[in-house]
């Protein structure tokens, strides 16, 4: 069975910014393809994907219009090839092992057009090609039902390479030092039911090893760069608990339990910027738990849920010095459905931060103060609101 699938996309923006005008242009275009064989017991999958980006931007001097002093102008190809292979086998009734592994390969070219309004001041040195080694990446799972409970275990590796603004430095030149993430996950788990499915949950352990962790640094009022932070330890846990509170015989009524947990432990473990040792702090804009409780009441043809929602503190900066306070938010949604003939309407209306709770929506870690000003390290988030909305079918 060959799959092979062709894809092309575009995107141009303007944007007049404080400090600057920016016009950025990207169009990008790749394949992938894919061959799968399936036996009685086992499937192998094997492929490639090849995905090219152009991305140019300039900016402007913007006391008046785009058409002031040009300030940069620079041009971006990246070029990414992948390939993997994935074998799946059923050893028996209630044993499954997965081995896959991946090759993947980054190149960028990087050019100069112009830089302070000058186009001939990077004339000799204005290109640049450069590219990350090699990276090979495998991986095992291993799935195994006992007493009617699924156990599963996994181990693999992985790669995330810096995106376009992390691979330029605070002049918006390239940053030939900004390598790409990579580290290890080690996964157990565990799903299942009680209850004739009254009750059915999932619980996983995990534990990532990054190497070369990308993490954002603010150089100027309106530029972040990318800072590889040494070495980071990810140890978590997540778990999800779905249940039925209370059925109706016919099936029509029902009240039911969703709750979802994330806590972590994540830790730098060797991290060194400009001469300040990070080495043990906590890793910084990650929430140390996250929180989701929905009480779903389905009644009829009408639905309400109740959602609560608590997010843990958050280092905003490197060094732990400032922490975000941690919030709960208590959100209530309402539906019903009307039917007309062949039509169905489904209004749908409810309250956001039912109680008015105020608390920070988005961290800007690391944040500096510029022209004497206090950095800004948070954007408040919404009040109280409301919303509603209608939904039909033709």
């Amino acid at each position: 069975n060959l799959k092979t699938s062709i894809f092309y996309n575009n995107y141009n923006s303007d944007e007049n910014r404080p400090f600057n005008y920016l016009i950025e242009k990207s169009f990008g275009f790749g394949t992938r393809i894919i061959n799968t064989i399936k036996k009685s017991n086992h499937v192998i999958n094997f492929g490639l994907e090849f995905y090219r980006e152009n991305y140019l931007w300039k900016t402007f001097n913007n006391y008046g219009t785009d058409t002031e002093e040009k300030l940069t102008d620079q041009d971006e190809k990246r070029n990414n090839l992948l390939l993997f292979s994935k074998y799946e086998i059923n050893l028996n009734a209630t044993t499954n092992i997965n081995f896959g592994i991946s090759s993947n390969y980054i190149k960028y070219n990087w050019k100069t057009l112009e830089y302070d309004g000058n186009p001939q001041a990077l004339k000799n040195n204005n290109t640049k090609k450069y590219k990350f080694n090699n990276i090979v990446s495998p991986k095992i799972s291993i799935n195994k039902i006992l007493f009617d409970k699924n156990i599963y275990f996994t181990i693999s590796h992985g790669y995330s390479p810096p995106n376009i603004d992390e691979t330029l430095d605070d002049k918006g030149l390239v940053n030939l030092n900004i390598k790409p993430e990579t580290g290890w996950n080690i996964e157990l788990g565990t799903l299942g039911d009680f209850f004739e499915n009254a009750v059915s949950y999932n619980i996983s352990l995990y534990l990532m090893k990054i190497k070369n962790l990308l993490v954002a640094q603010r150089t100027a009022e309106d530029t972040y760069v990318g800072v590889n932070a040494g070495k980071t330890s990810h140890p978590g846990i997540e778990i999800t608990i779905n249940s039925t509170i209370w059925d109706s015989v016919n099936g029509k009524n029902k009240i039911t339990s969703e709750i979802n947990i994330f806590k972590n432990w994540y830790r730098f473990i060797d991290f060194v910027n400009e001469d300040i040792d990070y080495s043990g702090n906590i890793i910084t804009g990650v929430p140390s738990f996250k929180i989701s409780k929905n009480l779903v009441l389905d009644i009829g043809k009408f639905k309400t849920i109740i959602n609560i929602k608590s997010i843990g503190k958050i280092p905003i900066n490197d060094s732990n010095d400032i922490f975000s306070n941690q919030y709960t938010l208590l959100n209530l949604t309402m539906s019903n459905k009307i039917e007309i003939k062949k039509f169905e309407i489904r209004i749908l209306a409810g309250i956001k931060n039912l109680t008015n709770k105020k608390y920070t929506s988005m961290i800007l870690i690391n944040a500096k103060g510029f022209g004497g000003k206090k950095p800004r390290y948070y954007y408040p988030g919404l009040p109280r609101n409301y919303f509603i909305s209608l939904i039909t079918n033709i």
